[in-house]
């Protein structure tokens, strides 16, 4: 499976630095998780299906996406088929809502405001849990599980779904309003960040039957993001940012020029 952080709906670089991934954040604001799929299509052995679909398990910080516990493999996740691609764009909250991610100063990120230890903010993980291969002449066990519809499928094998706290829960105004003033655009330092729980985001839901996974994950990955600062602290070589050229400078879109103001 393929994970990638996106800000402004691209995907932010990746640094490899002794066997492990990072991700530079150059400031402050909210993003996206991207995962995709690698499994092909299902193929057939005798009379044993092979399974397409996995269950991927995304922690923040240390926290499942879905229902704000500390991450473990056996916790809700979206259900991934074949090759397909999902973003996701932030906590799970309400039936049909979310809060968006944000990266923003330690004091701001979701633990630090649930009063749980920071010692984990910083990374981004997802345990790829494979679903089982079934037999095709035996209808496969029944387990209950929560879907999630436009941008992926949360689940989990028998439970009920719980929501990750509301910002009205925390007794608290949306990290968006309360950041408002501190975190800015003008990449400001940040020594060390976190992921807070930001505006309010559409998420729909529905619930699927009938998968089961392995209970040992067939890959984990793992992220860790920082601001430039950070990084260089942790001795991971920051490569200078990107030029910005452009092989068709003269090149314009197509639009209807507008009317000239008018006349008082």
């Amino acid at each position: 499976m393929k994970l990638e952080i996106l800000m402004g709906g691209e995907p932010l670089r990746q640094i490899q630095h002794e066997g492990r991934t990072f991700v530079l954040v150059p400031e402050a604001g909210p993003y996206a998780i991207r995962i995709t799929g690698e499994m092909q299509a299902a193929r057939i052995y005798s009379a044993v299906k092979a399974a397409t679909r996995a269950k991927a398990v995304i922690t923040v910080d240390g926290r499942n996406i879905i229902d704000g516990e500390p991450g473990a493999y056996d916790g809700y996740g979206y259900m991934v088929e074949g090759t397909q691609s999902y973003t996701i764009e932030g906590w799970r909250g309400d039936t049909g809502k979310g809060n968006r991610f944000s990266f923003g100063e330690e004091e701001l990120g979701y633990n630090a405001r649930m009063g749980q230890s920071t010692s984990n903010d910083g990374v981004i993980g997802v345990a790829v849990m494979r679903e089982k291969r079934v037999r095709i002449q035996q209808p496969a066990p029944r387990y209950n599980f929560i879907s999630e519809g436009p941008h992926g499928n949360p689940i989990r094998a028998q439970g009920t779904l719980a929501s990750a706290p509301t910002a009205a829960s925390l007794g608290e105004e949306p990290l968006a309003q309360k950041a408002s003033g501190r975190l800015t655009r003008s990449r400001k330092s940040l020594k060390k960040m976190s992921t807070g729980f930001g505006e309010e985001v559409e998420m729909h839901t529905r619930e699927v039957t009938g998968y089961k996974f392995e209970q040992k994950p067939a890959q984990v990955l793992q992220v860790t993001y920082g601001s430039r600062e950070q990084l260089e602290e942790w001795g991971v070589p920051v490569p200078p940012p990107l030029p910005d050229f452009d092989a068709f400078p003269g090149s314009k879109s197509v639009r209807v020029p507008a009317p000239p103001p008018l006349r008082k």
